[in-house]
């Protein structure tokens, strides 16, 4: 394989991931929702790790592992965020009081 055929097919790969990306982050958002119905925290620290060590037995390529580990890290903040975001809403904060050149 020539390197513009491994693009090729990396772009078809990020098409799926976008995909998947999509849904998951609309089941995460399902997520979140229930969460805040019942009064629970975003982050769940047990929850994670069972996430980990269970996903990590789906990589045969021990070589990639940790790099594996490191994606599941970024994709469970990336949700968390989000989560939080929809929980709390974006805020907006200045510096001073009403009127003050900083509010300005």
């Amino acid at each position: 394989m020539d390197l513009k055929q491994i693009r090729l097919k990396i772009d078809q790969i990020d098409q799926g991931m976008a995909h998947l990306f999509e849904e998951r982050m609309s089941l995460s958002k399902l997520v979140g929702q229930y969460k805040m119905q019942y009064g629970l925290p975003i982050y769940d620290k047990l929850r994670e790790e069972k996430v980990i060590e269970k996903n990590l037995n789906l990589i045969s390529d021990k070589e990639i592992k940790s790099y594996y580990v490191d994606y599941l890290h970024s994709i469970m903040d990336i949700s968390k965020r989000y989560q939080t975001y929809l929980t709390k809403g974006m805020k907006i904060a200045y510096c001073g009081v009403e009127g003050a050149f900083s509010y300005i």
